[in-house]
């Protein structure tokens, strides 16, 4: 099937439009999930070191000889710390672990003294990770569990470490929650592209409409044809040639009118009887 020139204008400029909304979709899509990742990054951040504080201080005022972790949780403004997790959404959990791994206090305190199972690291997603690397993160399939990790020290002795969790599943949620407007904006975008680019295509076809109305009367055998073309450089000289072809024809028609009737005058003025018939035996001409 041919496509009218109108069509591929419409087209071609939709394609382009299309082509730069993608772009621009890509780089935001990239930029939302790094924003993501670095909000949850700071609120873990703040959970993890403000936890730290306080068990430094905690181990601080420890007498000689005592459990450290059993001081640890014991303390209520630890706790309260680590339960604070629950105003962000996306954070999973908050814990302090032993160096092998096991739980010391966590903001569910059914899991004490059980093994915390490792996840992945999130500040070496974002600070070695690549953008693909980080996209694939948000949509894996079941969701991934990352974390912030602050190692508990205190003077040399290595108490473990300070963990806020991280689910990526959730992360996924806020993704496509902030994707709605984007969506939508995009849509508009092409749907007006598409109607800008069909009004521009009027315009540009205007000067073919017209000539193509002017060729026509020239085929209905008027001669006093006039094009009314926008003024354009191009154009006018394009409506210059039009006139000249249409004097050009009015001319001939004129010396073949006047051949004509030469002629007539001269056959009628013949002794001999002349007659013109069409293919289907009509008469057509005929002198006296």
């Amino acid at each position: 099937m041919r496509l009218s020139i109108k069509t591929k204008q419409v087209a071609g400029v939709t394609a382009i439009v299309g082509l730069a909304v993608l772009v621009l979709s890509g780089w935001y899509l990239v930029s939302l999930a790094q924003v993501l990742f670095a909000e949850s990054r700071v609120r873990a951040d703040l959970i993890a070191k403000t936890a730290y504080q306080q068990a430094f201080n905690v181990l601080e005022r420890l007498p000689p000889g005592a459990d450290p972790n059993l001081a640890l949780r014991n303390d209520p403004g630890l706790r309260s710390i680590l339960e604070s997790r629950v105003y962000a959404a996306d954070l999973l959990y908050a814990a302090i672990v032993d160096p092998k791994g096991v739980i010391v206090m966590h903001n569910d305190v059914t899991l004490t003294n059980q093994s915390l199972e490792p996840a992945g690291d999130l500040a070496a997603l974002l600070d070695t990770g690549s953008t693909l690397e980080q996209l694939r993160t948000i949509f894996t399939t079941g969701g991934r569990k990352l974390e912030v990790r602050h190692a508990l020290r205190f003077g040399t002795e290595d108490l473990g470490s300070l963990r806020v969790g991280v689910s990526t599943l959730l992360l996924r949620g806020d993704f496509e929650n902030r994707l709605t407007t984007p969506l939508l904006t995009t849509l508009a975008v092409l749907v007006g592209a598409s109607l800008l680019a069909m009004l521009l295509a009027q315009i540009a076809l205007r000067p073919i409409h017209v000539i193509r109305g002017g060729l026509a009367r020239l085929g209905r055998g008027e001669t006093d044809v006039n094009v009314d073309l926008p003024r354009d450089d191009d154009l006018d000289e394009l409506g210059d040639s039009f006139k000249q072809v249409t004097a050009r024809l009015a001319a001939g028609r004129t010396e073949l009118a006047g051949q004509k009737a030469t002629l007539e005058s001269v056959v009628d003025q013949l002794e001999d009887a002349v007659a013109l018939f069409a293919p289907d035996g009509t008469l057509l001409f005929a002198n006296p």
